[in-house]
């Protein structure tokens, strides 16, 4: 006997559903390779040095911390980081930070360098 209208309905769905799954697949490894690729760009590209936590900003209900720190030229700059948090915690006013500084944009721009302030704690331990 032939296939039922039933039969082709289904199989039809399971092929939308997994080019669906195809597709959604492709954006989450786009996304991932971004993330990675920007991630390593920093790695590459940025200057290493330590930093001192002098202030806290608030933007959008969200903590954003400001970091003064010396360049390798001794000169010493103030910037506020790229990233904030709904938290305080690790914010605090004084602390000294490893950072990322971007030598080619305009206005300093910083991140905590987390991997070396991930081994700087397990050091503590």
């Amino acid at each position: 006997m032939g296939t039922s209208v039933f039969d082709l309905i289904i199989s039809s769905s399971q092929a939308f559903n997994q080019v669906g799954m195809f597709f959604g697949a492709m954006i989450c490894l786009g996304l991932g390779g971004l993330i990675l690729v920007n991630s390593l760009y920093w790695r590459v590209h940025a200057i290493r040095a330590l930093g001192t936590i002098i202030g806290v900003t608030t933007k959008n209900n969200l903590y954003i911390p400001v970091y003064r720190y010396t360049l390798p030229g001794m000169q010493t700059c103030e910037a506020r980081s790229d990233t904030g948090s709904n938290s305080t915690r690790g914010k605090e006013t004084g602390r000294v930070v490893p950072l990322l500084i971007s030598p080619v944009a305009s206005e300093n721009s910083v991140q905590i360098d987390s991997r070396s302030a991930a081994e700087s704690e397990h050091h503590r331990a």
